[in-house]
């Protein structure tokens, strides 16, 4: 086995590396993980299993140990698995003509069914480092990691060994997007390569001259989603250069012009990850360029309500699918062609729609696309449908140059938005676009962004549909996944809506515990309970008034100083505050801002927004006690048991009332912890002594049901 130093040299005319990736010296001269005896990390290892002691010989050891071992098997004191070299269990003269036919070689010299050859690249030794950035590039764990946000890098490792055909695979992984990083491979001294150029959304091949000259051999769509493993490879055999992910060959140029050489891995943008490397000398051919699931090809069947429709209509399918054949609807079917792999809806003059049947998908589906539209004169409206139903319900994910916008289409057709986001979307470029129905989520993006991500479960599998009603559009590399493949499109409807009470009950909170001092003395906004707010004194919470109301945090906590002196208006019926109801009111525009300021009379069920928590009957709009003694303890106990943070509870007697908001519950103890702006019952006292509010005060049901409370909520806040 050859062994290569450590060399730190100019690659190419290139500034190489002060490389430090916050190892000592120590470190780089050791290998951070074993390899085999007799090679150092980053080496390339030609191993053997018939070499029993790893030194890249067959000889006098190996022998040794085939006699230690001789005529046994698994069980006994002096079987070695290792010296069983035909595998059948028992160490004997099938092992020992294996062992003599190759006496004295190296494992160089063996057949290649008899050796393995393998890099690791734990640490930085024997690699060639070139770049812009100083400590960027680390190797640790098995793990070669080039951070390039900064500039480009490059590591490179003498493969020379390799004389003619070469594969290299790794897994790669980049830590966000956007990102750029590939492979180099069969790179000669001169410099010259093939280098496989990994972005976010597509895949290059380039040949790459000794003055480092990069010529475009070969481009195709491929979406790599940021933090995820891949398995990439290149190779160069039988005079053809190709690159795949996984099983799939993605890219395929003949007429290479080199072989062997080096083996490297760049990055010009982000941060890309590169483990489990490994190099293959003399490889099987790569397969042929094939469809992948999801890819349109030409010369199926166009059916039209079950007619085949004939020539000269170019035909195209999705591989694969349960019919193998699109439904084509719209004035213009004409205008609907797939030629090369893309899908072409001219809808200039009329909607278009081609479905493919994806009845045979299970209820999460993700497709993807690249979508471009072609003419300006007319603003395009195009996009994808999923969960198609045979009713014709689907949901619809539509790109404008503005913006997009998911629809939820029923049996007649029409379209109601479930949500609408701004983006921009130009002409004679392509997007990658996606639309996802998982986890009672459907949600629609732009490359790896979630544009848009709403609660709605109303269908799920089904067929997958493009559409057009106005614009030249093209859809191509069009893709139908599962299972793992399924992006993260956001918290569940429960998480996102438990996220939501939260940022409620948190902001009602900050109203309730704001600390202030009165510059001087501040009269109650009523004025027969005198001198309330204390010059000098410390209070917590905007004070409670019902002349000015609208004391946000944001508002009263303006005229705070540094020191938390309040210097706002002072007088009884100008200083800053709120009440019982329009604390509520602020604290719910967290998410809904147009919540009006009602008093608590008006925040009975049925107006506005304003729903019931739990199945008690609503009997009376002015006196709530009528309700609790209607219904019973049994049935408003169950309701107040399902109150959640952020709901309320409302006691009112004609224009009299009082509302809390729930900060937590405890149904196993009958008891709900509410924070309220309560205001104050003596002279020149908070109710709270230092405030006017009561934050986490408990509550019993049977207190809330003794004095009439109700459980009441925002529509907003419910699920489904």
């Amino acid at each position: 086995m050859k062994k290569r130093a450590l060399r730190f040299e100019l690659l190419d005319d290139r500034r190489l590396l002060a490389v430090t990736a916050g190892l000592d010296a120590a470190a780089l001269l050791s290998p951070t993980e074993a390899a085999p005896f007799g090679y150092r990390v980053g080496d390339v290892c030609i191993a053997s299993a018939i070499d029993i002691d790893g030194d890249g010989f067959i000889g006098p050891s190996e022998l040794s140990y085939m006699s230690y071992a001789w005529f046994t098997a698994d069980g006994h004191e002096n079987w070695n698995p290792a010296a069983d070299f035909d595998g059948d269990g028992f160490v004997g003269p099938g092992d020992y003509a294996i062992l003599s036919s190759h006496w004295f070689r190296t494992c160089e010299e063996l057949p290649d069914e008899l050796k393995s050859i393998e890099i690791y690249p734990s640490d930085l030794q024997n690699w060639l480092l070139a770049g812009n950035q100083i400590s960027k590039i680390s190797a640790k764990g098995g793990t070669l990691t080039l951070d390039a946000r900064g500039g480009e890098l490059e590591a490179i490792c003498d493969y020379g060994g390799f004389s003619e055909n070469i594969r290299v695979t790794a897994d790669f992984k980049a830590a966000a997007a956007p990102f750029q990083g590939g492979l180099e491979l069969a790179l000669g001294e001169s410099g010259e390569c093939y280098y496989a150029e990994l972005r976010s959304d597509r895949v290059y091949l380039y040949y790459v001259g000794g003055n480092g000259e990069m010529n475009l051999l070969d481009g195709t769509a491929y979406a790599f989603a940021a933090d995820r493993t891949y398995t990439v490879w290149g190779q160069v055999s039988g005079g053809t250069v190709s690159f795949g992910v996984g099983g799939n060959t993605l890219l395929s140029v003949g007429g290479a012009r080199l072989s062997g050489g080096w083996v490297g891995f760049r990055a010009a943008g982000g941060v890309a990850e590169f483990s489990g490397i490994a190099v293959k000398n003399d490889p099987d051919a790569a397969p042929a360029v094939s469809n992948r699931v999801g890819d349109v090809i030409v010369d199926a069947q166009i059916v039209e309500n079950g007619a085949v429709l004939p020539d000269p209509l170019i035909s195209y399918e999705i591989v694969p699918s349960d019919t193998q054949n699109w439904l084509l609807a719209g004035d213009k079917i004409s205008k609907a062609t797939a030629r090369g792999g893309t899908l072409t809806l001219d809808a200039r003059s009329g909607a278009l729609e081609a479905v493919c049947d994806y009845g045979g998908f299970p209820a999460e589906l993700l497709v993807t696309s690249y979508f471009r539209s072609s003419d300006p004169t007319v603003t395009f409206a195009a996009g994808m449908e999923l969960a198609v139903r045979d009713s014709g319900e689907c949901y619809y994910a539509e790109f404008s140059p503005g913006g997009v916008t998911l629809y939820y289409v029923d049996e007649a057709k029409a379209m109601t938005a479930l949500g609408s986001a701004p983006c921009t979307l130009d002409y004679n470029r392509d997007y990658a676009v996606w639309a996802q129905l998982s986890g009672g989520r459907l949600a629609c993006g732009v490359g790896q962004e979630v544009l848009l991500s709403v609660g709605e479960a109303r269908l799920s599998g089904g067929n997958v549909g493009f559409y057009a009603s106005a614009g030249l559009n093209a859809f191509q590399t069009i893709g139908v996944y599962t299972g793992e493949s399924l992006y993260d499109i956001g918290p569940t409807p429960e998480e996102e809506n438990a996220a939501i009470r939260a940022e409620i009950v948190a902001y009602m909170r900050s109203m309730a515990t704001i600390e202030w001092i009165p510059a001087e003395d501040i009269t109650f906004y009523d004025t027969s309970l005198g001198v309330m707010f204390k010059a000098g004194q410390t209070y917590y919470g905007v004070p409670y008034s019902q002349k000015v109301r609208n004391g946000s945090y944001e508002l009263f906590s303006s005229y705070l100083d540094e020191n938390h002196v309040y210097r706002g208006p002072t007088g009884s019926s100008a200083y800053i505050g709120s009440d019982c109801s329009s604390a509520i009111t602020m604290a719910w525009r967290t998410f809904d801002p147009q919540q009006p300021f009602l008093g608590p009379y008006y925040r009975v069920p049925g107006r506005g927004n304003i729903v019931k928590v739990g199945e008690y009957e609503y009997t009376s709009d002015t006196v709530s006690s009528e309700i609790t003694s209607y219904n019973g303890r049994e049935v408003m106990y169950a309701a107040y048991a399902l109150l959640k943070p952020g709901d309320t509870v409302l006691w009112y007697r004609g224009s009299d009332g009082h509302i809390r908001m729930v900060s937590a519950v405890d149904p196993a103890n009958q008891c709900v912890y509410v924070i309220e702006q309560a205001g104050a019952t003596q002279y020149e006292t908070p109710i709270a002594g230092n405030s006017t509010w009561r934050v986490d005060r408990k509550i019993t049901f049977a207190s809330l049901y003794s004095n009439g409370y109700i459980p009441l909520s925002h529509k907003g806040l419910q699920l489904g």
